[in-house]
């Protein structure tokens, strides 16, 4: 059995002693427990789900390791979390389909895959070494975690056009030309992060609106980059269309400067 800090260094220290310590001892149970069976298989997320529910097997552990194949069904925007490491990103994903998801905790360089390699929603990923929370219903990615993209997404992709019109939970792609600063507003007593920047092709441009960790993307954004923005609405404001990304959105920002 690991020891207690080796475990912490699994999950990049985002764990304390004593839930470290739990794991260690799910980890004695699921050596005696059925989950030997699943060791080396590729799990689907309904097969996953039916194990959501410890109390329909005394035999099922509250957390192990697994692997998965699935769909991703929503990639959500990485936000900087602390650890006794320092600084890391944190993103979730979500995998399935529509009525049969489950979500995944990705940290540091798990998280960072899903940027560099392109992956998006509706891409199929086989990702291993995940622990599964039975009572918490999630997937969380360890220091062993990878990812491989098996089939790419049929999805459309929208460019700009001069015969856009209003729409919702869209992805769309264009060239960034302005970047404004980062401001922070009050809404409801909450403080909220906002910016815009333009992004063109050779028919249009568009000004996008970007709240929250949409907005914080911004920062690592550069003129001329490509950008992929996920999940996003076209919307109608002061009879103009702009593009709203939001929390519930996705930037993917792309590596080349002269073409995406």
């Amino acid at each position: 059995m690991p020891s207690i800090y080796e475990t912490i260094d699994k999950f990049s220290g985002l764990i304390t002693i004593k839930q470290a310590m739990s794991l260690d001892t799910e980890s004695e149970v699921s050596d005696r427990s059925k989950t030997n069976s699943l060791e080396g298989k590729i799990l689907s997320v309904d097969e996953i789900l039916q194990l959501s529910n410890p109390n329909t097997d005394k035999n099922t552990p509250d957390a192990f390791t697994l692997n998965v194949l699935g769909t991703v069904y929503r990639i959500f925007n990485p936000t900087r979390i602390k650890t006794i490491k320092g600084e890391t990103d944190r993103r979730y994903i979500v995998l399935g389909t529509e009525g049969s998801t489950i979500q995944l905790n990705l940290i540091g360089n798990s998280s960072d895959y899903i940027d560099s390699n392109y992956i998006t929603r509706g891409d199929k990923v086989i990702i291993k070494n995940l622990l599964f929370n039975t009572y918490k219903n999630m997937l969380y990615s360890t220091k062993n975690t990878s990812i491989r993209k098996t089939e790419t997404s049929d999805l459309p992709v929208l460019t700009l056009s001069e015969h856009m019109n209003t729409q919702k939970n869209i992805d769309i792609t264009g060239k960034i030309t302005e970047i404004s600063v980062i401001r922070h507003l009050k809404q409801e007593n909450k403080e909220i992060t906002v910016s815009d920047f333009m992004i063109v092709n050779s028919a249009s441009s568009i000004r996008v609106s970007a709240w929250g960790s949409s907005a914080l993307m911004t920062e690592r954004m550069s003129v001329n980059q490509y950008v992929r923005i996920e999940f996003c609405n076209v919307i109608e404001r002061n009879g103009s269309l702009e593009i709203q990304a939001n929390d519930i959105s996705r930037i993917l920002i792309l590596n080349t400067k002269t073409g995406g």
